[in-house]
């Protein structure tokens, strides 16, 4: 990302924020994509993986006992 990218912080903390962002895509492995209504993981399910948005809308939800589905948060990118 370019230093625009980071409007709040000082110049001078950009390169270590971008080897920072690198490092992380590196550690980030495979670059998984999802269809719409996907259900990436469960309430409940172990899981080890660090999940980062990269583009599109994602939140956290339950199902409630009439069926319907309540959105408890929310983000898109």
């Amino acid at each position: 990302m370019p230093p625009a990218a980071y409007p709040q912080l000082r110049p001078e903390l950009y390169g270590p924020l971008r080897r920072g962002e690198i490092a992380l895509h590196r550690a980030m492995g495979t670059i998984r994509f999802y269809g719409r209504r996907a259900t990436i993981r469960r309430a409940g399910e172990e899981h080890e993986l660090i999940y980062r948005l990269r583009s599109g809308w994602v939140c956290r939800s339950r199902t409630l006992a009439d069926g319907r589905r309540q959105i408890l948060g929310a983000c898109s990118r």
